[in-house]
Order: structure tokens, then C-alpha cells, then sequence
């Protein structure tokens, strides 16, 4: 079964494996249509136009940016302006570079609108942030996981997401688990590199990463044919309001930050797909793992071999309960 659910990838050429399996081809039908994601952006886009008719009025925020080699003070707008605009006011290569920001000492995506009075510095691939801009990556990276394997089968094989973690990169790959229809999966070399060239499809596609803070009771019904993201809305609201990233079609529930969109990528490898045991679910899980770097870094064939290699190790901790305790 595993070969043949392995054969419904969405291939250019794979020709051992669809000599046998061409009818498990994923159509030509628009992603829009699998689980249903039509009907969540409609709800996502409802709501962000919503909240963005909610500053009617202009008022004026003083925004004190700390850089490298000079500061400035800025006069921006209020739920309006963003990091990417204090950039714009500074100078393209900021702009270029920036990873995310950090507000008042808090990591801050690009696109996010600043609220109130703030400092802004800015976090960058070769600045003394480097790690919280690298940990932003590799979140980022996590989701391109997930879009990558929700695009890439045909839609009554249905990848059904289960929930991100945020890996320490120390531990040499990023992580996404999810659910398989068709039970257990152990994807062969050729399968991983094929969704590793769907995956880079995305660094031309350059797709914005989108930010949104919800009630519960949106998240709820834009998550309401999935069981385990019900679970985490349930678990985030405690906390207030629910944080959903969208990225294209695909929607996603993340607290962020994340880069700003997909373009940011250089090198990109799916490198193992396994089951895991210690997950408070179930059902039968596997968890996706992957490797990267930004487009401001690469590494020679020689460098990367030795990178992907590492990344191949089953991740088998149980990040679930290291998040339930962080």
C-alpha cells in the first residue's frame, strides 16, 4: 500500500513508481479545493477585512529605531504601519535583509502592524539576532512542509495536519506532524526528492506569510474538519485570541513569528518521513522532516551532503509535552 499511496504524489517524472500507479496521480484540480480551504479563506479574508476597516482615523505613533550604525525617530501610523514600512523609510538594503523585528525587545513579523509608541530594531541572517532570525526561518520552513504535502496528493488522499513544533535548530532539521488516510508511509528517496522540488516551487511563487489574530470561534469553524487543531484552538484561547498564518490557500494555526514570505528560500530538502508513538492522539501519526537555508546563505554540494544527512535522523522526542511545558 505504501508504494502505491507514495505514487499518488503530484510528480513531474518519477517513472519507476508510475509505471504501475498513473491513475493515483494528483489532478490538475486547484489546491483550493482539498479540505475544503476555499471556505477558510473566504472566513480568513472576511475577517482580515473586517479588522483593517476598524482603523478608521489616523493617529500617529513615534517609532525610535535602533540600528547598527545609526537611529532614527519616526513618525508612523497606528495599527496601520509595520516594521516593513520603517524599513522602506530607512534604506533598501535594510528592507533586503530584514528577517523579522524585534518591538520593545519582542520578536515582531515584518507585516505586523505596530500598536502603540515602540523601539524597533531589526533581526537579520548576519546581525547579533541571527538566532531569532533563524528560529523565524525555520518556523516558516515547518509550514512549507505542510503546504507542500497538502498540495501534493491527489484530494481523496487528503493530508490532514496535525500540529507544528518549534525545533531548536541545534537539532538539525524543522518538523511538521501530520496524518495520513492510508496509515503508515515510509517515503522512498525519489518521493522526498520530489516534494523537495514541489517545495522550491515556492521561492518563485514568493508567497507572502500572512498574519491573523482571531476569537475562537472563527478559528473553530475554519478548523471544524480537523480534530487536532480544534484541540490546540481550544488550548490557545486560554491564552486570548487565536494566531493563524496563511500562506497561499493553505491556513494554519502558528504564534509566530514567521519570515516574510516564501522567496527567502535557497536550499530546501525533505529528508525523512516516519511514525511517532509519544503524541497524545490515536491515530497514527508521521512526522515530516525537513532541511533549509535562506536565500542570503548557501552551502557548496560538498557542505550540504554531510547537512541533509544529519537531518535524516528521526526526530522521536516528544515535543508534544515539550510544548505543553514551555
Amino acid at each position: 500500500m505504501a508504494a502505491s499511496i507514495g505514487s499518488s504524489l503530484k510528480i513531474s517524472v518519477i517513472q519507476p513508481l508510475l509505471a504501475t500507479s498513473v491513475r493515483l496521480l494528483c489532478t490538475a484540480r486547484p489546491v483550493c479545493e482539498h479540505n475544503g480551504s476555499q471556505h477558510k479563506n473566504v472566513l480568513f479574508t472576511d475577517e482580515q477585512n473586517r479588522q483593517r476597516l476598524l482603523n478608521r482615523t489616523i493617529e500617529k505613533i513615534k517609532v525610535d529605531f535602533k540600528g547598527q550604525s545609526q537611529d532614527s525617530i519616526l513618525l508612523m501610523n497606528k495599527s496601520i504601519s509595520t516594521p516593513t514600512h520603517v524599513a522602506m523609510h530607512l534604506n533598501q538594503s535594510l528592507l533586503d535583509s530584514a528577517v523579522v523585528a524585534l518591538v520593545n525587545g519582542e520578536a515582531w513579523d515584518m507585516s505586523r502592524p505596530l500598536e502603540a509608541d515602540c523601539t524597533v530594531q531589526f533581526c537579520t541572517y548576519r546581525n547579533e539576532h541571527t538566532q531569532i532570525a533563524n528560529k523565524a526561518f525555520w518556523r516558516s520552513c515547518s509550514l512549507i512542509l505542510l503546504k507542500t504535502m497538502m498540495s501534493s496528493f491527489r484530494g481523496d488522499y487528503p493530508v490532514l495536519p496535525c500540529q507544528s513544533h518549534d525545533v531548536n535548530p541545534g537539532l538539525g532539521c524543522f518538523v511538521y506532524d501530520v496524518h495520513l488516510p492510508w496509515g503508515e508511509w515510509a517515503a522512498t528517496e525519489q518521493e522526498l526528492v520530489t516534494l523537495s522540488r514541489e517545495a522550491m516551487k515556492l521561492k518563485t511563487a514568493n508567497k507572502s506569510f500572512e498574519r491573523l489574530n482571531v476569537d475562537a470561534s472563527l478559528a473553530t469553524k475554519i478548523f471544524e474538519d480537523n480534530s487536532f487543531k480544534i484541540q490546540q484552538v481550544e488550548e490557545r484561547a486560554k491564552r486570548g485570541r487565536v494566531t493563524l498564518y496563511r500562506c497561499g490557500e493553505f491556513i494554519d494555526l502558528h504564534d509566530g513569528p514567521l519570515v516574510p514570505s516564501t522567496g527567502c528560500l535557497h536550499q530546501f530538502q525533505f529528508t525523512a518521513v516516519h511514525t511517532i508513538d509519544n503524541t497524545p492522539y490515536k491515530d497514527v501519526i508521521h512526522r515530516v522532516q525537513g532541511v533549509a537555508l535562506p536565500s542570503p546563505l548557501w552551502a557548496h554540494h560538498a557542505v550540504w551532503r554531510p547537512i541533509t544527512e544529519r537531518a535524516k535522523r528521526p526526530i522521536t522526542a516528544d515535543l508534544y509535552k515539550t510544548a505543553s511545558t514551555s
